[in-house]
């Protein structure tokens, strides 16, 4: 069975990038470009088990979005992106705990990454 992760991204070349390498590899993917777009996919959508959120968007940052995704669908798990060197403001402190991965990445850690939120629950193949 495969893994549904909702991708997060304001910016349509990186969503879209993303998504793609994460299909290859196996995921399921949904595809949003802003908070509001991507609660009302996981609404649609209760099987997202990965979100997979850029923190810095217009609109609702992503750790908003996060904390929104929790409450919708508890047992979703996070993990952030940004471009920033730092976040170390206090948006992080209040966040939902999530794994970071910075950007630029490159698309095997991408899919790494998704994989060790997953945890246990996905073995590779």
């Amino acid at each position: 069975m495969s893994v549904l992760v909702l991708v997060v991204d304001d910016d349509p070349d990186i969503r879209t990038m993303a998504a793609d390498v994460l299909r290859d590899d196996g995921f399921t993917v949904l595809e949003a470009e802003d908070a509001s777009t991507a609660i009302s996919l996981l609404g649609k959508n209760p099987g997202v088990e990965v979100l997979f959120t850029d923190i810095e968007m217009p609109g609702e940052n992503g750790f908003v979005l996060a904390g929104r995704a929790v409450r919708l669908l508890p047992r979703v798990r996070v993990l952030y992106t940004s471009g920033r060197a730092t976040l170390d403001d206090r948006r992080r402190e209040r966040a939902i705990p999530g794994k970071m991965l910075a950007k630029p990445y490159l698309f095997a850690h991408l899919t790494s990454a998704v994989r060790d939120v997953c945890g246990s629950r996905l073995s590779r193949g």
